[in-house]
């Protein structure tokens, strides 16, 4: 009970805090990349960001698998998705220029939108599911164009509790109509430490798994579906194993 009451208290005290922080940072985003589109500086802001970021809790971490990615193809990250940490962490532990679908609701914030839109994030309305697939391909497109990582979470919202969503075959589609190969990425105790809806912060460690690379090339949209089979049983074994281990 008073651990609950001293992490609500830091929480209440330092989410204001943070948000104004991020306010900061996504200012100087969009200055940097006003100089250039695609500065490198950004790439540094966001990572500084992230760190700041993880001392809410604060949440140390550790990854593994980093030898399963190979930088010069263009892929997609698909991960399981527990916490708002999820996505410091992929930025801090995976070493790639990430970019992510991001809910149309987060381009309503202002400074944080133009910022968002500034480095190449790409903006998806996940009430029109499918009908919504051509508009996201041509951001997908243009960040791969970039020289970008794409990341998607295709539970499509964070899951309380150990249990996942099922996965949506929207993140599968994308990777089969750009021919991005697949980066399965599986991360336990993100959830443990902010549980979706929870207005309370606690310290925690993070595991994130990279498992092996999928090969997208010659699939077409007829191999969706055992796509998204393959991926998902590799990510919920990978977190079945990383859960027994603690």
């Amino acid at each position: 009970m008073i651990r609950t009451v001293l992490n609500a208290v830091k929480t209440a005290v330092l989410m204001p805090l943070f948000a104004i922080f991020t306010l900061t940072m996504a200012a100087a985003v969009i200055i940097v990349s006003l100089v250039r589109r695609d500065a490198p500086f950004a790439d540094k802001i966001i990572l500084f960001w992230c760190r700041v970021f993880l001392l809410l809790g604060p949440i140390t971490y550790e990854v593994s698998g980093l030898e399963n990615i190979d930088p010069s193809r263009k892929a997609v990250v698909v991960s399981n998705h527990d916490s708002n940490f999820d996505i410091p962490i992929a930025f801090l532990t995976l070493r790639l220029p990430i970019r992510y679908l991001a809910k149309k609701e987060l381009f309503s914030i202002p400074l944080f939108a133009e910022a968002m839109r500034r480095v190449g994030m790409i903006e998806t309305d996940r009430a029109v599911g499918v009908k919504a697939i051509g508009q996201v391909n041509t951001g997908v497109s243009d960040s791969v164009a970039r020289g970008h990582q794409l990341m998607i979470y295709p539970e499509g919202t964070r899951t309380a509790g150990v249990a996942t969503r099922p996965f949506k075959k929207g993140a599968f589609r994308i990777a089969v109509d750009n021919k991005l190969d697949i980066i399965p990425m599986a991360i336990v105790g993100s959830g443990e430490a902010w549980e979706p809806g929870s207005k309370v912060i606690y310290p925690g460690h993070v595991k994130a798994r990279v498992l092996e690379m999928v090969s997208t090339e010659g699939l077409t949209v007829d191999d969706v579906t055992a796509l998204k089979d393959q991926v998902e049983a590799m990510i919920h074994g990978a977190i079945d194993e990383m859960r027994d281990q603690t």
